[in-house]
Order: structure tokens, then sequence, then C-alpha cells
């Protein structure tokens, strides 16, 4: 899940703290009432890309809104 990877040991997950960072931001943004574009457009302003690398789609912010913070 986004937010997490999978260890050395390929079983157990572990935090990954780039994304926990995005996460945390993501919400922080979202909070203040932008849509899930804006949000998207902020992260990328914000040279916080999604794991593609390309650019934030509104259902990957959602994704990621919806993920696990640590």
């Amino acid at each position: 899940p986004y937010g997490w990877r999978v260890s050395a040991d390929g079983v157990t997950l572990e935090i990954h703290d780039g994304e926990q960072e995005v996460i945390r931001a993501a919400q922080e943004v979202r909070e203040a009432g932008l849509s899930l574009r804006k949000v998207g457009a902020e992260l990328t302003e914000r040279g916080m890309l999604p794991r593609s690398g390309k650019s934030w789609h509104a259902k990957t912010v959602r994704t990621v809104l919806t993920a696990k913070a640590a």
C-alpha cells in the first residue's frame, strides 16, 4: 500500500518515509478545502511526485488520502 514498502525479507511491510510525507502533505492540503486535482497540483509544486514520477491524477490523490499514515 501507498506509504509502505516490502522489507528486505520480502514479507514484512515497513514505513516508506517519503511516501508518508506525501500522505501528510496531501491530507493537510485537502483539509484546507482544495479539490483532488488541486491537491495533486500542490503536491507537484512541492516536488512530491507519484510513484510513476509523472503527474498526479484525481484517483491517485484519493488513494493517497485514504492510505494509512504511520
